[in-house]
Protein backbone atom coordinates (compact mmCIF):
# COMPACT_ATOMS: atom_id res chain seq x y z
CA UNK A 1 0.00 0.00 0.00
CA UNK A 2 1.47 3.30 -1.06
CA UNK A 3 0.08 6.79 -0.56
CA UNK A 4 0.95 9.83 -2.63
CA UNK A 5 -1.42 12.72 -1.94
CA UNK A 6 -0.80 14.60 1.31
CA UNK A 7 -3.33 17.02 2.77
CA UNK A 8 -1.88 19.18 5.54
CA UNK A 9 -2.51 22.03 7.93
CA UNK A 10 0.25 23.63 10.00
CA UNK A 11 -0.27 26.20 12.73
CA UNK A 12 2.29 28.16 14.69
CA UNK A 13 0.99 29.90 17.81
CA UNK A 14 2.77 32.07 20.37
CA UNK A 15 0.86 33.01 23.51
CA UNK A 16 1.96 35.84 25.78
CA UNK A 17 0.88 37.81 28.80
CA UNK A 18 -2.02 39.97 27.68
CA UNK A 19 -1.03 43.29 26.08
CA UNK A 20 -4.00 45.68 25.92
CA UNK A 21 -1.99 48.15 23.81
CA UNK A 22 -2.37 45.81 20.82
CA UNK A 23 -6.07 46.67 20.68
CA UNK A 24 -5.27 50.36 20.17
CA UNK A 25 -2.70 49.69 17.46
CA UNK A 26 -4.51 47.19 15.25
CA UNK A 27 -4.60 49.51 12.24
CA UNK A 28 -0.90 50.35 12.48
CA UNK A 29 0.01 46.68 12.74
CA UNK A 30 -2.11 45.85 9.69
CA UNK A 31 -0.40 48.56 7.64
CA UNK A 32 3.12 47.58 8.70
CA UNK A 33 2.72 43.82 8.37
CA UNK A 34 0.85 44.05 5.06
CA UNK A 35 3.72 45.99 3.53
CA UNK A 36 6.50 43.86 4.96
CA UNK A 37 4.93 40.46 4.27
CA UNK A 38 2.99 41.30 1.07
CA UNK A 39 -0.48 40.55 2.41
CA UNK A 40 -3.23 41.73 0.08
CA UNK A 41 -6.21 41.11 2.35
CA UNK A 42 -6.86 41.84 5.99
CA UNK A 43 -9.58 41.73 8.60
CA UNK A 44 -9.84 43.68 11.85
CA UNK A 45 -12.18 42.47 14.59
CA UNK A 46 -12.67 43.60 18.18
CA UNK A 47 -9.77 41.60 19.62
CA UNK A 48 -7.74 40.39 16.64
CA UNK A 49 -6.31 41.16 13.22
CA UNK A 50 -5.91 38.67 10.38
CA UNK A 51 -3.73 39.16 7.32
CA UNK A 52 -4.16 36.94 4.27
CA UNK A 53 -2.60 36.39 0.86
CA UNK A 54 -5.99 35.70 -0.72
CA UNK A 55 -9.64 36.16 0.20
CA UNK A 56 -9.90 32.73 1.81
CA UNK A 57 -7.99 31.34 4.80
CA UNK A 58 -5.51 29.07 2.99
CA UNK A 59 -2.64 31.12 4.39
CA UNK A 60 -2.87 33.79 7.07
CA UNK A 61 -1.14 35.44 9.99
CA UNK A 62 -2.99 36.68 13.06
CA UNK A 63 -2.33 38.90 16.08
CA UNK A 64 -4.47 39.46 19.16
CA UNK A 65 -3.87 40.92 22.62
CA UNK A 66 -2.87 37.48 23.96
CA UNK A 67 -1.53 35.45 21.01
CA UNK A 68 -0.17 35.55 17.48
CA UNK A 69 0.57 32.96 14.86
CA UNK A 70 0.52 31.68 11.31
CA UNK A 71 -1.60 29.07 9.50
CA UNK A 72 -1.06 27.33 6.17
CA UNK A 73 -3.12 24.66 4.45
CA UNK A 74 -1.39 22.32 1.99
CA UNK A 75 2.04 23.93 1.94
CA UNK A 76 3.77 23.34 -1.39
CA UNK A 77 7.04 22.18 0.23
CA UNK A 78 8.18 21.00 3.65
CA UNK A 79 9.94 24.32 4.30
CA UNK A 80 7.26 26.67 2.98
CA UNK A 81 5.33 26.87 6.26
CA UNK A 82 8.35 27.55 8.47
CA UNK A 83 9.79 30.07 5.98
CA UNK A 84 6.58 32.09 5.86
CA UNK A 85 5.82 31.80 9.58
CA UNK A 86 9.35 32.98 10.42
CA UNK A 87 9.08 35.95 8.06
CA UNK A 88 5.77 37.02 9.61
CA UNK A 89 6.90 36.51 13.20
CA UNK A 90 10.18 38.32 12.66
CA UNK A 91 8.33 41.31 11.22
CA UNK A 92 5.93 41.31 14.18
CA UNK A 93 8.60 40.95 16.88
CA UNK A 94 10.58 43.78 15.33
CA UNK A 95 7.56 46.06 15.05
CA UNK A 96 7.63 49.03 17.44
CA UNK A 97 3.90 48.65 18.07
CA UNK A 98 4.22 45.07 19.32
CA UNK A 99 5.37 45.11 22.94
CA UNK A 100 4.69 41.59 24.26
CA UNK A 101 7.74 40.40 26.19
CA UNK A 102 6.56 37.59 28.51
CA UNK A 103 5.69 34.40 26.67
CA UNK A 104 3.41 31.69 28.06
CA UNK A 105 3.33 29.02 25.36
CA UNK A 106 5.00 28.31 22.04
CA UNK A 107 3.75 25.58 19.75
CA UNK A 108 3.63 24.19 16.23
CA UNK A 109 0.72 21.89 15.45
CA UNK A 110 0.79 19.87 12.24
CA UNK A 111 -2.03 17.74 10.88
CA UNK A 112 -1.50 15.38 7.96
CA UNK A 113 -3.67 13.04 5.91
CA UNK A 114 -1.61 10.91 3.54
CA UNK A 115 -3.48 8.94 0.92
CA UNK A 116 -3.52 5.16 1.25
CA UNK A 117 -4.71 3.15 -1.72
CA UNK A 118 -6.47 0.37 0.13
CA UNK A 119 -9.72 -0.53 1.85
CA UNK A 120 -10.52 0.95 5.26
CA UNK A 121 -10.79 -2.48 6.88
CA UNK A 122 -7.37 -3.44 5.52
CA UNK A 123 -5.77 -0.31 6.96
CA UNK A 124 -7.42 -1.01 10.32
CA UNK A 125 -5.96 -4.53 10.19
CA UNK A 126 -2.51 -3.13 9.38
CA UNK A 127 -2.68 -0.86 12.45
CA UNK A 128 -3.89 -3.76 14.60
CA UNK A 129 -0.99 -5.92 13.47
CA UNK A 130 1.66 -3.24 13.97
CA UNK A 131 0.39 -2.34 17.44
CA UNK A 132 -0.26 -5.97 18.41
CA UNK A 133 -3.51 -4.80 19.96
CA UNK A 134 -5.37 -8.04 19.20
CA UNK A 135 -3.14 -9.87 21.65
CA UNK A 136 -3.80 -7.48 24.54
CA UNK A 137 -6.09 -8.24 27.44
CA UNK A 138 -8.00 -5.02 26.80
CA UNK A 139 -9.30 -6.11 23.40
CA UNK A 140 -10.31 -9.48 24.77
CA UNK A 141 -12.90 -7.71 26.93
CA UNK A 142 -14.95 -7.02 23.81
CA UNK A 143 -16.64 -9.73 21.78
CA UNK A 144 -17.22 -7.80 18.56
CA UNK A 145 -15.00 -7.37 15.53
CA UNK A 146 -12.49 -4.50 15.52
CA UNK A 147 -13.74 -2.05 12.83
CA UNK A 148 -11.73 1.10 13.63
CA UNK A 149 -8.59 2.04 15.52
CA UNK A 150 -6.82 5.23 16.54
CA UNK A 151 -4.86 6.36 19.52
CA UNK A 152 -3.18 9.33 21.21
CA UNK A 153 0.42 9.15 22.36
CA UNK A 154 1.72 12.05 24.44
CA UNK A 155 5.33 12.56 25.47
CA UNK A 156 7.64 14.92 27.33
CA UNK A 157 11.28 15.59 26.53
CA UNK A 158 12.90 18.12 28.84
CA UNK A 159 10.87 21.35 28.58
CA UNK A 160 9.20 20.21 25.36
CA UNK A 161 5.92 18.29 25.06
CA UNK A 162 4.39 16.25 22.25
CA UNK A 163 0.68 15.48 21.89
CA UNK A 164 -0.02 13.12 18.99
CA UNK A 165 -2.96 11.29 17.42
CA UNK A 166 -2.84 8.69 14.68
CA UNK A 167 -5.13 6.29 12.85
CA UNK A 168 -6.94 5.37 9.62
CA UNK A 169 -9.37 8.01 8.34
CA UNK A 170 -11.93 8.03 5.55
CA UNK A 171 -12.86 10.97 3.33
CA UNK A 172 -15.99 11.91 5.26
CA UNK A 173 -14.06 12.42 8.51
CA UNK A 174 -11.15 14.44 7.15
CA UNK A 175 -12.71 17.93 6.85
CA UNK A 176 -13.62 18.11 10.55
CA UNK A 177 -10.04 17.22 11.56
CA UNK A 178 -8.23 19.36 8.97
CA UNK A 179 -10.36 22.49 8.53
CA UNK A 180 -10.77 24.71 11.58
CA UNK A 181 -14.36 25.76 12.47
CA UNK A 182 -15.30 29.07 10.88
CA UNK A 183 -12.55 28.83 8.28
CA UNK A 184 -13.29 29.87 4.70
CA UNK A 185 -11.13 27.84 2.35
CA UNK A 186 -11.12 26.63 -1.23
CA UNK A 187 -12.43 23.13 -1.74
CA UNK A 188 -9.85 20.53 -0.75
CA UNK A 189 -9.63 17.33 -2.79
CA UNK A 190 -9.47 14.83 0.07
CA UNK A 191 -8.44 11.24 -0.73
CA UNK A 192 -10.87 8.40 -0.18
CA UNK A 193 -8.67 6.93 2.57
CA UNK A 194 -5.66 8.21 4.47
CA UNK A 195 -3.35 7.70 7.38
CA UNK A 196 -4.14 10.55 9.76
CA UNK A 197 -1.41 12.00 11.95
CA UNK A 198 -1.68 15.03 14.23
CA UNK A 199 1.22 16.33 16.31
CA UNK A 200 1.37 19.35 18.60
CA UNK A 201 4.91 20.21 19.75
CA UNK A 202 4.98 22.90 22.42
CA UNK A 203 6.68 24.55 25.37
CA UNK A 204 4.97 26.27 28.29
CA UNK A 205 6.02 29.10 30.60
CA UNK A 206 8.83 30.33 28.39
CA UNK A 207 9.00 33.70 30.16
CA UNK A 208 11.31 36.34 28.75
CA UNK A 209 13.47 35.34 25.79
CA UNK A 210 17.14 36.21 25.37
CA UNK A 211 16.85 37.07 21.67
CA UNK A 212 14.06 37.10 19.10
CA UNK A 213 15.97 34.47 17.17
CA UNK A 214 15.08 31.99 19.93
CA UNK A 215 11.45 32.08 18.80
CA UNK A 216 12.29 32.02 15.09
CA UNK A 217 14.60 29.02 15.50
CA UNK A 218 11.89 27.10 17.34
CA UNK A 219 9.46 27.56 14.45
CA UNK A 220 11.93 25.93 12.07
CA UNK A 221 12.94 23.20 14.51
CA UNK A 222 9.41 22.17 15.52
CA UNK A 223 8.17 22.16 11.93
CA UNK A 224 11.03 19.90 10.85
CA UNK A 225 10.32 17.58 13.78
CA UNK A 226 6.65 17.40 12.81
CA UNK A 227 7.48 16.22 9.31
CA UNK A 228 10.10 13.79 10.64
CA UNK A 229 7.70 12.09 13.04
CA UNK A 230 4.92 11.98 10.46
CA UNK A 231 7.23 10.20 8.01
CA UNK A 232 8.46 7.80 10.71
CA UNK A 233 4.90 6.91 11.72
CA UNK A 234 3.83 6.43 8.10
CA UNK A 235 6.81 4.18 7.39
CA UNK A 236 6.19 2.18 10.57
CA UNK A 237 2.67 1.28 9.54
CA UNK A 238 2.93 1.28 5.76
CA UNK A 239 6.59 1.38 4.77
Amino acid sequence: MKGDKIISRQIFELRYKAVAKVLDLRGALVDDLSKECSFEHWKVSRNRIELKLSEDDTEKGFVSYYNCGYVIYNASTKNYFSDKAIKFTKALLNNINFTADYFLRFGVRSTFCREVKSEFKDLVEKFAQKTNIKNTELLKIYKGKLVDIGFPLNFEEGDKSYNTMCGPMDKEQMPQFIIEPGTVIEKIDFPELALFFDIDIFRKEIGKIKTKDDILNLISSYSKESWKYFEHVYNHFLG
